[in-house]
């Protein structure tokens, strides 16, 4: 009987134990809600993935404001994807007016590029007086350039761009008090060119292809301080070589850099040195990976590529507002 009471005694603490750490156990267990890893990845999850180099700014007031404005009128300085079927529905012009109500003023000038290729001397190459820059100079001191604007267009002669005079003209009668947001979109152009993407002893210049955006940003701001203003990237372009095999742009580097490098470029003054938007198409619309559904041939857009370009300008515009009629 002793023995049996000894027995008990070691037995009843180890019950008492094993029955604390079940309680525990069960009780921790009520907590926690475990959760299954699904490690499939799909084509709708690498579509919906978002890498890209986007800063999307307000336009802000003095005191460093948001300021909301209704965007009546929108104006656009580029090449090929606004100049291309200016006139026509499915020209990238008429698509921004339909999807953000707004009246579009179209200075894109198909054949010409961003980069000016002599500062000194504009007319040295005549089609620099249509590179942003130059334009946003005769849009803001007319008086100063107007000269080398008559003299470049003459000397360009038949090879000046049909837009052109309608351009000029339009830009020497518009009142920008009524402009509220300027739109630069130029595509690779610069880059087959081999227009450089840097200049030695200068953080920006006309003659590089991102500089001259900037300075062109940077006097609209300086004059117009009441514009928004957004730059959009030029897209990826595909490459094919001679044999017509299917290569990746970034593999064939000009004398400055491959094409993601332009792009990044551009985009590094206007988010460095600017308070504006920057829209990346390269690695976040048209992309390697995709560009075979939104291109026509190697350069340019198709009406699906031409949509989502449109897409991602007016979801920049109204990133901070809705557009006029819609519900807040």
């Amino acid at each position: 009987m002793k023995n049996r009471f000894h027995f008990l005694f070691i037995l009843l603490p180890l019950l008492l134990i094993v029955g604390l750490i079940i309680f525990l156990v069960l009780r921790i267990g009520s907590f926690i809600n475990p959760v299954t890893i699904d490690t499939e990845i799909t084509e709708e999850d690498i579509a919906a993935y978002e890498d890209n180099y986007d800063v999307i700014r307000p336009l802000l007031d003095e005191e460093g404001y948001v300021v909301k404005r209704e965007i009546k009128n929108i104006l656009i300085f580029g090449n090929a994807p606004f100049a291309e079927d200016r006139t026509s529905d499915e020209g990238m012009a008429n698509m921004l007016a339909a999807s953000t109500g707004a009246n579009i003023i179209n200075c894109a000038i198909d054949g010409t590029y961003a980069c000016q290729v002599n500062e000194a001397d504009v007319l040295e190459n005549p089609l620099d007086i249509y590179t942003p820059y130059y334009l946003c100079t005769y849009l803001t001191f007319p008086g100063y350039i107007e000269e080398n604007i008559l003299n470049g267009a003459a000397l360009l002669g038949d090879s000046n761009p049909k837009e052109a005079a309608d351009v000029l003209d339009t830009l020497s009668s518009l009142d920008m008090e009524e402009i509220d947001l300027i739109v630069y979109f130029y595509d690779l152009t610069d880059y087959y060119l081999e227009h450089p993407i840097y200049k030695d002893g200068e953080s920006v210049s006309a003659e590089t292809f991102g500089g001259n955006i900037y300075l062109a940003m940077d006097i609209i701001n300086t004059r117009y301080p009441h514009i928004r203003q957004i730059c959009m990237s030029p897209y990826y372009n595909s490459f094919t070589d001679a044999d017509g095999n299917t290569e990746s742009a970034e593999l064939h580097k000009n004398k400055y850099g491959t094409p993601g490098e332009y792009v990044l470029s551009e985009g590094g003054p206007v988010q460095i040195y600017t308070m504006e938007s920057f829209v990346d198409n390269y690695f976040g619309s048209i992309t390697e990976v995709n560009c075979d559904k939104y291109l026509k041939d190697p350069r340019h857009l198709n009406a699906e590529g031409r949509k989502l370009l449109v897409k991602r300008l007016t979801d920049a515009i109204f990133y901070f507002s809705n557009p006029a009629g819609m519900d807040q």
